[in-house]
Order: C-alpha cells, then sequence, then structure tokens
C-alpha cells in the first residue's frame, strides 16, 4: 500500500474489528476525561434531570427491550453541560437521588449547584419523599425551586378541565368520537367566535392582541407541532387566519397525558359545532340538555386557553 513517498505493509495494520473496538473505547474514555476535567464553570448552576424510557440499545438489539434513563444536566450563565444519562432499575425518587449525586460528584460540582429544575410528578415534589426535598437534605441547602413551565401549565389546564370534564375515560371518550368522525367533516365550514354572539361579545376587547401574540409566535421557532397548532386554532377560533391560511390537521393523541390534546380538541370540536353531532349519553345534569352542556363545557375551556395566550 502506497501513502506518498512511502510503502507500507498490510501486516503493518490493525484490521481486527476487536482491537479496533477496544482502541474505540479507550479514545472515548480519555475525551470524557478530558471533557470533565476541563468543565469548571466558575457560576452559580441549576441542575436539571428528566426520566425518559428508551429502547436499550446497550443489550442486544433483537431483544427490543425499554429501560428507563436519567437525563442529568447542568445549565448557568455561558455553561450547559450533560453530565450523564444513567439507567434506572426503578423510577423512585431515592433511586433518582443517588444517581444524580453520583453524577454530581463525579464531576465535583456539588458546591455549584444553586437551583432544580424539574417537571412537577408526584416523584419530584413530593413534601417528604420527592427528589427535590431528598437532592436539599444531600446537598446540604437550600435550593431554588425551578418547575418547568410546561408543566405548570398541564397543571392549570388539567384543573379547568377537571370542572367541566364531562368524560372519565383514560382516553377521553368524547374526544375519542370526534376523531373518528373527522373524515366527514367539511373543514371549510368551521364556525369561529365571531359567529356566536356571545362569544364574540366576550372576547372582543381582547381578540385583537391575542392574535397578533399568537402571529408573532409562528414565527419563531417552535420546537414541536401542537405548539403550532395550538397557536393556529386560537387565532381562527378567535376570527383571524395564521400565516399559513385556514387548515386543521388530522385529531391525533387524545389520552390524559397529552395534556395540550385537551386544548386543541376543546377548540377544534368547538370550530365544527354545527358540523358535528354529539354521540347520545346519559350522564345530564338536571335542568340541562346533554349537548347543550357540552358545548358550554368546550367553549369555556377554549375561551380560557385562548384568553391565557
Amino acid at each position: 500500500m502506497a501513502s506518498g513517498n512511502q510503502d507500507h505493509s498490510v501486516g503493518e495494520f490493525v484490521t481486527s474489528y476487536r482491537a479496533i473496538r477496544r482502541a474505540q473505547i479507550k479514545q472515548r474514555q480519555n475525551l470524557a476525561h478530558e471533557i470533565k476535567s476541563s468543565f469548571a464553570p466558575n457560576v452559580p448552576l441549576i441542575l436539571h434531570w428528566d426520566g425518559k424510557i428508551m429502547e436499550d440499545f446497550s443489550g442486544s438489539l433483537s431483544a427490543h427491550q425499554k429501560v428507563e434513563r436519567l437525563p442529568i444536566l447542568v445549565s448557568g450563565f455561558d455553561a450547559v453541560k450533560l453530565l450523564a444519562v444513567p439507567k434506572l432499575h426503578s423510577g423512585m425518587a431515592v433511586t433518582m437521588v443517588k444517581e444524580i449525586i453520583a453524577t454530581v460528584d463525579d464531576w465535583k460540582l456539588r458546591d455549584r449547584i444553586k437551583g432544580l429544575c424539574f417537571d412537577t410528578t408526584a416523584a419530584n415534589t413530593g413534601i417528604k419523599g420527592g427528589v427535590c426535598v431528598l437532592l436539599e437534605a444531600e446537598i446540604g441547602r437550600e435550593l431554588i425551586y425551578l418547575a418547568c413551565r410546561h408543566h405548570i401549565s398541564e397543571t392549570v389546564l388539567q384543573h379547568v378541565f377537571s370542572l367541566y370534564d364531562v368524560s372519565k375515560s383514560g382516553d377521553i371518550e368524547l374526544f375519542g368520537h370526534f376523531r373518528e368522525y373527522w373524515p366527514r367533516i367539511n373543514q371549510a365550514a368551521f364556525s369561529s367566535a365571531l359567529n356566536d354572539n356571545s362569544t364574540a361579545a366576550v372576547i372582543v376587547s381582547w381578540k385583537d392582541s391575542v392574535i397578533s401574540y399568537a402571529v408573532d409566535q409562528l414565527q419563531r421557532f417552535q420546537p414541536r407541532d401542537d405548539y403550532c397548532e395550538l397557536l393556529e386554532l386560537t387565532i381562527i377560533f378567535l376570527g383571524g387566519c395564521p400565516p399559513r391560511g385556514v387548515h386543521f390537521r388530522q385529531p391525533g393523541a387524545i389520552h390524559r397525558a397529552r395534556w395540550m390534546a385537551k386544548a386543541i380538541y376543546c377548540i377544534k370540536m368547538w370550530l365544527f359545532r354545527n358540523k358535528y353531532k354529539l354521540q347520545p349519553s346519559t350522564r345530564k345534569t338536571p335542568g340541562t340538555t346533554y349537548e347543550s352542556q357540552v358545548w358550554e363545557y368546550l367553549k369555556k375551556v377554549s375561551l380560557f386557553v385562548t384568553k391565557s395566550m
């Protein structure tokens, strides 16, 4: 084999895949050590974590087994670093705390941790055995709590939704019927809040400012499609036209864990209230019909969501 002006024998090169694999592992270990030793931020840090169920790629690929991993990272002024993504043998708070503390100490960052960023699950926020409380005890001082704003919105919307919820099934039967009926709906025949006199009177003082805000947000990067859909539906509900024009997406996931689906379904169903026949139900409120009860419920949730933009 020729390289420049020099000749080399094939025997001089390592061709064993096992030897190459060992060399790769060693190189990655050296690189990881270099990254870890060079990360020494002289600023206060916020500690983040969030468990995820993933494919176990470190095991047999043919098994398709799932494993829970815990991404752990820190952020601060001009400093963001993913520290580790360890496997968890259980999702209990004590297990997560053990992995988080071990990781923080491995990077020698315990003294720099000043706050915690987390979602609002009971495992994190429990006042006696939650991850936040246990981390404070391990670190030995009070820390700033920065609950995820996404999950705060989830908690607020869940409370509003529960005030009017007329379905108790896991997949929200009310929305399931609408999803099945969707292919038969004329998507051009929607009715916005401006087509209902009582609703139009409610939104008149704030609809323009909300539409302007939603249009501005649509012109920025949105990391999720459901963010864009909710913004577009808000504009349509208030009588405006989104930058991309009026169009509607196929109704998607409806499980209660998909919290934004509640807002999307409520607005979308109310927009097509004149083209969709609700499924009959025996769960009626005394003095009112089931249909009027549901449409009033959907309108109130829609008004709350759009006004809260």
